[in-house]
């Protein structure tokens, strides 16, 4: 019986394979950052296999969107959950 995890990895792939046909789509790197995110959140991967993929698309998707303001929101709580730099994350929350 599937479950509410498969429909996350099921998104994931279908992420890669958007941004494998565009690199340059902004949103399917931030759908792709979401998804690791919310796998780490759920602990469906250790933080180290869900919160580095994610910061790396985050910081993709704002090379090449730098006022993406999703993309400052979740490089938030990236900072804030994961590596606890808290006063990094403020900056990105403002």
């Amino acid at each position: 019986m599937p479950n509410e995890h498969d429909g996350i990895r099921k998104a994931q792939i279908h992420r890669k394979k958007a941004i494998q046909k565009d690199p340059n789509f902004v949103t399917a790197h931030m759908a792709l950052a979401g998804t690791y995110f919310n796998l780490g959140e759920l602990r469906r991967l250790a933080p180290r296999d869900a919160f580095e993929p994610a910061k790396q698309s985050v910081h993709r998707a704002l090379e090449l969107d730098e006022n993406k303001c999703d993309a400052h929101v979740l490089l938030g709580l990236l900072n804030w959950r994961y590596d606890w730099e808290w006063q990094t994350a403020e900056k990105e929350f403002s």
